[in-house]
């Protein structure tokens, strides 16, 4: 009914985008394939010690249930503000970052789609710890 009404909606395909939001969703919610996308993004950055992915433990998870190993680290945003780190240490934080989400897309084909503050871990030794796998983006030619 919204896209026979307007010509907006008819563009932005209301009814996809709502198609698309309720698969995301239902992928973000089952643990086993965050799993598995938190596997491949670890195999993906094997050579990368910069980056890192919690570790999930198989013989724990579930569809909704997810184990994984602890990470030591503290949400970038909090980094940032708390230890008021020097702008070179600012800078190699934001080289890793673009690093890994250029490698993701143009090496890989395997992008994590919800990268925010909240989902990035400084360790102790300035290196990235990307959080919750859920939604994965894989273009296709």
């Amino acid at each position: 009914l919204l896209e026979a009404l307007s010509t907006t909606a008819r563009f932005c395909s209301v009814v996809d985008a709502c198609d698309e939001f309720a698969h995301n969703l239902s992928d973000q919610m089952n643990m086993l394939r965050e799993a598995e996308n938190l596997d491949r993004l670890a195999t993906n950055f094997r050579t990368i010690p910069q980056v890192s992915f919690p570790r999930p433990r198989p013989a724990l998870c579930s569809d909704d249930v997810l184990v994984e190993d602890y990470i030591d680290g503290i949400r970038i945003r909090e980094f940032l503000q708390t230890h008021q780190p020097s702008p070179a240490i600012r800078t190699e934080l934001a080289k890793i970052g673009v690093n890994a989400i250029c490698k993701m897309i143009f090496h890989d084909n395997f992008l994590h789609g919800d990268l925010h503050p909240g989902n990035l871990l400084v360790t102790k030794d300035l290196k990235i710890c990307l959080l919750d796998a859920g939604i994965v983006v894989e273009l296709k030619p």
